[in-house]
C-alpha cells in the first residue's frame, strides 16, 4: 500500500512536474531518486513500472483502475497495464472499453499469449453476454397442448 501511495506520487510528480514533486517529497528525496536513476538509466523505470504493476494487483478494483490508469498516463506504451486495467473493466462487463484496451496491449505486445488470450476470451465473453440477453427477449416458450 505505501509502495502504490509512493508510485502515485511519483507519477504525478512527473506528470506535473518538479516544483510540485518537490513539494510532496522534498529536495533530498528528489536528488536521491536522481542519482539512482543516472546510474541504473532506464533500468529503474522499467522495474518501477513493473512494480506498480504487481502492486495493483492487490488493489480493489476502483483502486487498481486509477492506478493502471495513472501508469498508462504516463508510460503509454506498457501492454501489461492496458492489459490489466481491460481485465478489470472486463469483469465489470464493460466490454466496449476493455475489448479495444486489449486489442492495443496485443498490438503493444503481439508476442504475449497471455495478452492474446485475455481478448479471445473477451470476445468470447461478450459475445455469451449479448446471447444472454437475446435469449432473455426471446425466451423459449413451450407449446401447452
Amino acid at each position: 500500500s505505501a509502495m502504490v501511495g509512493s508510485a502515485l506520487c511519483f507519477l504525478l510528480a512527473r506528470g506535473l512536474g518538479r516544483d510540485v514533486g518537490e513539494r510532496f517529497a522534498g529536495k533530498g528525496a528528489l536528488a536521491g531518486v536522481e542519482v539512482a536513476v543516472d546510474v541504473h538509466g532506464q533500468a529503474v523505470d522499467e522495474a518501477f513500472f513493473d512494480e506498480v504493476i504487481a502492486l495493483s494487483l492487490d488493489q480493489d478494483t476502483p483502486e487498481r483502475i486509477s492506478t493502471l490508469q495513472q501508469l498508462i498516463l504516463f508510460k503509454p506504451s506498457c501492454a501489461q497495464a492496458h492489459n490489466n486495467l481491460a481485465i478489470c473493466y472486463i469483469a465489470t462487463e464493460q466490454y466496449n472499453v476493455g475489448i479495444p484496451m486489449l486489442k492495443l496491449a496485443n498490438k503493444l505486445d503481439p508476442d504475449d499469449p497471455v495478452i492474446a488470450g485475455n481478448l479471445e476470451n473477451a470476445k468470447a465473453a461478450k459475445k455469451e453476454k449479448n446471447m444472454e440477453k437475446f435469449r432473455n427477449i426471446f425466451p423459449d416458450k413451450k407449446k401447452e397442448r
